[in-house]
């Protein structure tokens, strides 16, 4: 859902769903959207091995389930996305981030989260 949340603000059309099999969806909107999912892949090296790199650049929104496979191969800007169950039915999401560049756009995310609870 938080996926075919962020397609739906860049403008992208059609059917959002994890790319679980095929490992990287792309999707057109206001900016390309990459949808990346590494939860078949062990190792780094097989990351490496895919090209990753150029979803990671550019003027593009890159969003990857299990990251943190990938944790050293991140760039410096990003923002990390937590959801963590806190019970039967609800989910607390946390956002993130080291880069001073994207810290206002957390600020908003955290700010338009709470504004929905």
């Amino acid at each position: 859902m938080l996926t075919k949340g962020i397609a739906r603000g860049l403008g992208v059309r059609g059917d959002v769903h994890s790319p679980t099999f095929t490992l990287i969806h792309e999707h057109a909107g206001t900016v390309p959207l990459y949808h990346v999912d590494l939860y078949r892949i062990d190792e780094e090296r097989e990351i490496e091995s895919v090209g990753i790199e150029e979803y990671l650049e550019g003027d593009c929104v890159t969003v990857i389930e299990w990251a943190e496979k990938m944790r050293s191969m991140l760039p410096a800007d990003s923002i990390h996305v937590t959801l963590r169950t806190t019970g039967e039915t609800s989910r607390e999401i946390v956002f993130e981030t080291d880069s001073p560049r994207l810290q206002h756009v957390v600020e908003e995310l955290i700010h338009d989260a709470d504004a929905g609870s």
